[in-house]
């Protein structure tokens, strides 16, 4: 890597540690269509992927139908709100941003959360000024794949950076991929929806920890 002097992160697996309300919310999702499972972490784990869809095609032993889709958002999103108070930041994420900072570095966020709520419950950590911009999605659920990388570079703009000065920290393989479409440097952590084993398996740059991480920069 060159120079990185940004950190674009990732939110919900990454500095959010809200994975196992996910899957609740997916379970709960799946039972209100009839096709009730427990799925355990390390289930979701080696199944998760974008679009969304495709998720749920893999936990389900039935086709999943187009009506099913709105319930299954709308199920999701109650109960991942409605349990929203359990959720806690990474073990890590506070520190990380600490040493991201003391190194010079600027940082925000690039999510598919909705972008009133995610800011809303970035606020609630109160680490909002820890970021130079905050930004989602107007979308829910979707069936079709929804880039980051329109935001990346949207960001970049903003901030008048070169891509080779910027990393993208997240969870899932399809952030690293966004990343490198936007011309961004890319490291991939197992703490969120994704196993360790499928980011190695990737091919991106993994570390082990958002500490490692960001630590890994120069």
């Amino acid at each position: 890597m060159g120079q990185i002097r940004h950190i674009i992160w990732d939110w919900n697996g990454t500095l959010l540690d809200d994975t196992a309300l996910t899957v609740r919310a997916a379970m709960a999702g799946l039972a209100a269509i009839g096709h009730p499972r427990e799925i355990s972490l390390e289930q979701w784990r080696q199944v998760a992927t974008r679009p969304l869809l495709n998720t749920y095609k893999a936990l389900m032993t039935a086709p999943l139908l187009p009506q099913h889709w709105k319930t299954i958002e709308d199920v999701w999103h109650e109960v991942y709100r409605t349990n929203f108070t359990d959720v806690q930041l990474n073990e890590t994420t506070l520190a990380s941003l600490d040493e991201a900072q003391s190194r010079g570095m600027t940082q925000s966020i690039v999510s598919l959360h909705r972008e009133t709520i995610l800011q809303e419950d970035v606020a609630s950590f109160g680490i909002t000024d820890r970021f130079t911009h905050i930004t989602g999605t107007t979308q829910g659920f979707s069936e079709k794949y929804v880039s980051k990388a329109d935001e990346v570079r949207t960001q970049l703009a903003d901030l008048n950076l070169d891509p080779s000065q910027v990393v993208m920290i997240g969870d899932m393989i399809d952030d690293a991929a966004e990343g490198v479409a936007a011309g961004v440097e890319v490291i991939l952590v197992p703490v969120g929806d994704t196993s360790a084993s499928r980011l190695t398996a990737s091919g991106y740059p993994t570390a082990e920890s958002l500490m490692d991480a960001v630590r890994s920069l120069t």
